[in-house]
């Protein structure tokens, strides 16, 4: 996914955004991204589960949120890659929590929104059309 030091600075800066989301519905969901290549911590989990994830090749980059490990995918382009990355993201977030999220109100009725790619960016949309930026759900 992120292989130069504009890519790790890119993952960093979404991974931040996102993890500000996730924090405002559930704070100890701790969003780790690791790489196996360099076989450190690219964002840091967790602080109690600091330890590597086991059982995955010898490149890429694995995310970990609730103690989970997954390897991430990429797309053709980072965007793709970084679309991926919020939706597992979210998957897993609605999985633990065992409701929809994120879900805003607009105009007295409940969107449930997902990471869509608008213009090159990861934000978050629904039926394909952006809601607000990754990172800006409790502004």
């Amino acid at each position: 996914m992120a292989t130069d030091t504009a890519e790790l600075a890119e993952l960093r800066e979404f991974v931040e955004r996102l993890q500000r989301d996730v924090a405002g519905v559930d704070p100890a969901a701790i969003i780790g991204i690791y790489d196996l290549e360099v076989e450190g911590w690219v964002v840091e989990p967790s602080p109690d589960r600091l330890e590597p994830p086991e059982d995955f090749g010898p490149t890429g980059m694995v995310g970990r949120i609730y103690g989970s490990d997954f390897l991430m995918l990429s797309g053709d382009e980072p965007p793709d890659g970084l679309a991926w990355l919020a939706d597992r993201v979210q998957d897993d977030v609605m999985g633990h929590l065992m409701q929809s999220w994120p879900d805003v109100d607009q105009g007295g009725r409940t969107m449930h929104l997902e990471p869509i790619v608008h213009h090159g960016l990861v934000v978050w949309g629904h039926r394909s059309e952006p809601v607000c930026a990754i990172g800006e759900l409790r502004r």
